[in-house]
């Protein structure tokens, strides 16, 4: 009996210990990164937050971001998005991963809103979420995009979208609810819808103060953790590993990427030729950013990245797909300007990575074709 006792005390004892941790010390005084919610889909739709939530994304004492996500899903000034076209307005749809998603800046201070507030009589609207790979850009821009009818499509590219597009690829729980691409020994490759998301168990932990706090404002890798209590660091664990432009160096070593880069081509060439509207289609790709005084004087890119930046220019000139390398850009504003176009913790644009992405993209518009 007092065993029993002794073990309710114990639990109700933790029980009050996480409350007053989750609900008064992880929510006024040690702030975390308030994570916004998911939307629950099902076959074959894209994957979006749920809508009209407002919070703060925050990263060590880096970041103190304000996010809006709208009435359609997606972080942007717009609190909606309207299908119908204003006259005499250019509408530009902006897609990709966590990079255009922008939780790291304000709301309204993404390459998307600098953009819109760069040239007249445009609306810049933009559909980026956290972990999605080149195989959902493309159903982005297939199943969503094109029901607003846009003048211009861009898209953004950045080095781990590549193999996170193939098929059993999964570097997140959500990873499912993405578009992958399946490809098959005769050289052709299936498009694998996405499958769906529904919030669990893990989705309830990840809303949670105390997760948001260590995991995503402190990075705390819960994973190496679990691994050295059970003392079985596998070698295949990404820690020690060297990483580059959001890239794990050994990745960049996988044969498939060619392969990958030339699907990806194929899939624009699809999308864009199969359709009543035919927007321009614009495809930027991000380059290193947080140059050394090194990096600086050498003004090139490691082999490895060369090599992927290379077929990445070669497939998509040789596909007629407008395409954009980023890196000479950023390398001449951190080496030249100095300015610091990378959030030292996370990797991601900084806002003035945001504007002079911007500024890029806006002389592009402006040119012909």
């Amino acid at each position: 009996m007092n065993t029993l006792k002794n073990i309710g005390l114990v639990a109700l004892s933790l029980l009050v210990l996480i409350l007053l941790l989750e609900f008064l010390i992880f929510k006024f005084i040690f702030l975390p990164a308030e994570i916004p919610r998911l939307s629950q889909t099902s076959l074959g739709q894209t994957l979006t937050y749920a809508p009209n939530q407002k919070g703060v994304w925050r990263i060590e004492n880096q970041v103190e971001a304000i996010y809006r996500i709208n009435n359609d899903g997606w972080n942007s000034f717009h609190s909606y998005y309207q299908k119908e076209r204003t006259p005499n307005l250019q509408r530009i749809a902006i897609i990709g991963d966590s990079y255009i998603e922008a939780l790291q800046v304000d709301y309204d201070a993404s390459v998307a809103e600098k953009l819109e507030q760069l040239g007249r009589n445009r609306e810049v609207y933009r559909f980026g979420i956290s972990g999605a790979p080149l195989s959902q850009y493309i159903h982005i821009y297939e199943k969503t995009v094109l029901q607003y009818k846009p003048d211009v499509v861009i898209i953004s590219v950045v080095h781990n979208d590549f193999l996170e597009s193939l098929y059993g690829k999964e570097t997140s729980v959500f990873s499912p609810a993405f578009a992958k691409w399946r490809l098959l020994s005769n050289g052709d490759y299936e498009v694998v819808p996405p499958q769906g998301y529904k919030r669990d168990w893990k989705s309830f932990i990840k809303g949670r103060n105390i997760y948001g706090y260590f995991v995503t404002r402190k990075h705390v890798n819960i994973g190496a953790i679990k691994n050295a209590v059970l003392e079985r660091m596998s070698r295949r664990s990404q820690r020690g590993q060297k990483f580059t432009s959001n890239i794990a160096i050994s990745d960049l070593d996988d044969p498939n990427f060619k392969r990958i880069i030339e699907v990806f081509a194929l899939e624009l060439n699809r999308v864009t030729s199969g359709e009543e509207i035919h927007p321009r289609l614009v495809i930027i790709m991000d380059g290193p950013r947080g140059n050394s005084s090194e990096t600086c004087a050498k003004k090139k890119l490691i082999p490895r990245i060369a090599k992927l930046h290379n077929i990445m220019t070669e497939t998509m000139v040789s596909s007629g797909i407008e395409f954009y390398d980023l890196w000479e850009l950023f390398h001449y504003e951190e080496c030249v300007n100095g300015l610091k176009l990378k959030i030292p913790s996370d990797g991601h644009w900084s806002e003035d990575a945001h504007r002079v992405v911007a500024k890029k993209l806006d002389m592009i518009l402006e040119s012909a074709q």
